[in-house]
Formats: C-alpha cells, sequence, structure tokens
C-alpha cells in the first residue's frame, strides 16, 4: 500500500447526515488564500451541505468559521410521492458558485425501483440561492 492516513478530522454536528459519500473543496478567493468552500454529500439522507472552512496543511480543516454560519443543506428533490430518487449519489464536484454536478453509482438490488430512474448518471444542480 502507498497511501496511508496523515488525520482524520470530524463533521460539526450540525452537518447531521446519515451518511457520507463525497466531498469537494474549492478556494474561496473572496476570503483569502485558506479559506474554502466545501461540499458533502449523503446517499441516506439525499442531501448536500454547503459551507466554508479555513484549510492549512498544518491543521487540515477548521469548521469554526462554517460554525458562525453553519452552512446550508438542501435536499434532493423527491418524486411525485415524495420518494427519494437520488438514491445513489457519490460524487460530488462545484462548477462554480452557482452549480454542481454530481453522480451516481448503480441501485442495488435491495433498493427500491424508482432508484433506478437516476442511477448510473450524471447530475447539474442549481445550488439555490
Amino acid at each position: 500500500c502507498i497511501y496511508r492516513t496523515i488525520d482524520v478530522f470530524h463533521l460539526p454536528a450540525y452537518i447531521d447526515f446519515i451518511d457520507y459519500s463525497a466531498m469537494h473543496f474549492k478556494a474561496n478567493k473572496e476570503l483569502g488564500a485558506n479559506y474554502h468552500d466545501v461540499v458533502i454529500v449523503s446517499q441516506e439522507s439525499a442531501a448536500v451541505w454547503i459551507g466554508v472552512v479555513e484549510w492549512t496543511l498544518k491543521t487540515g480543516p477548521d469548521f469554526s468559521v462554517a460554525d458562525q454560519d453553519e452552512g446550508n443543506t438542501f435536499y434532493f428533490p423527491r418524486n411525485a410521492n415524495c420518494e427519494v430518487v437520488f438514491c445513489n449519489v457519490e460524487g460530488v464536484q462545484f462548477i462554480n458558485n452557482q452549480q454542481l454536478v454530481m453522480v451516481s453509482d448503480k441501485a442495488k438490488k435491495s433498493q427500491p425501483f424508482w432508484c433506478l430512474e437516476k442511477d448510473q448518471s450524471i447530475h447539474l444542480f442549481k445550488v439555490p440561492s
């Protein structure tokens, strides 16, 4: 194995997801060199959290910046019966400040049939203002 764990950090309690499937950091030039916009995705919660962290190589992510604002949680759209259809989102990336791109894995056989609608797909979302 060529990789090793350098550090582990814990997410703040207000990012209250069942699981975490992806995250992405993007430099926030307006706030300064060590500040980053961050997006975190949860499959099980069918949601994303978007906020700001201060990040240095020495200390890693510092969510105390986000603690002042706590960021925003957004839930994925649901079908007409209010059922989760974005069941397997596993990747996320900022395209710009207003858009995210996400990818979905193949639906599991144990999942409801409506999860097939969005599986193995690329999704483009506009961040609500």
